[in-house]
């Protein structure tokens, strides 16, 4: 995370703080999510909905344009 920051590619802020954001978000229907855990047995359209909507939510979390105010 460092580097891609250095780079430019990732916003400026702590790179655990980052990690952890992106990691926490991509757990949110895993096995280990507190709220839901999807499954096999959805239709596999639930499934890409939810990537396609986890992508984009870590893309603007990180992307380096979004960084707030001090």
């Amino acid at each position: 995370m460092a580097r891609a920051q250095a780079a430019g590619r990732v916003r400026p802020g702590d790179p655990f703080d980052l990690f952890t954001l992106v990691l926490s978000m991509a757990f949110a229907w895993s096995a280990a999510s507190i709220g839901y855990a999807a499954t096999v047995d959805e239709p596999d359209e639930h499934h890409e909905r939810r990537r396609r909507l986890l992508a984009g939510c870590v893309r603007d979390a990180i992307s380096p344009g979004t960084a707030p105010p001090d």
